[in-house]
């Protein structure tokens, strides 16, 4: 079973403090959850940790080495479509949304559709049978 990770009500000193990109409530978690997905408490918006900013390399202590450039060129473009596949999601979720409701309307018309079409085949029964009646005359 995996270790569970929760947001704390007590702030510890090695805590990770932040606020929520959407909605702005103040957040503390482990430091141990950086870089994790969490949903907010308070606007329920998936959100990303961030990083102590003890943890990320500052700009210019990479003295010119590639690699670090490299990296931050990659974790910029993580970042990037990151955000991209939210926006995605948000949209998926919203069409998913009229989906629903449209499916709903449609199995009440349909629901309305077989009310009406039992009262229709009822009259059709009483119009064979008085038509077999007036032949047996």
């Amino acid at each position: 079973m995996a270790e569970e990770i929760k947001l704390n009500t007590s702030i510890q000193p090695t805590d990770i403090v932040f606020d929520c990109p959407q909605c702005g409530k103040n957040l503390a978690i482990e430091e141990r959850g950086a870089g994790m997905t969490i949903t907010c408490p308070d606007c329920q918006n998936t959100i990303q940790v961030p990083y102590p900013e003890s943890e990320l390399i500052e700009e210019g202590d990479d003295g010119g080495d590639e690699q670090v450039r490299l990296l931050r060129e990659q974790l910029a473009a993580a970042q990037g479509r990151a955000a991209e596949l939210a926006g995605e999601l948000e949209t998926a979720q919203a069409k998913i949304e009229r989906l629903e409701k449209t499916r709903s309307d449609l199995q009440g018309h349909l629901e309305q559709i077989s009310t009406e079409w039992g009262v229709i085949q009822n009259a059709l029964d009483r119009v064979m049978a008085l038509m077999q009646d007036l032949r047996m005359r």
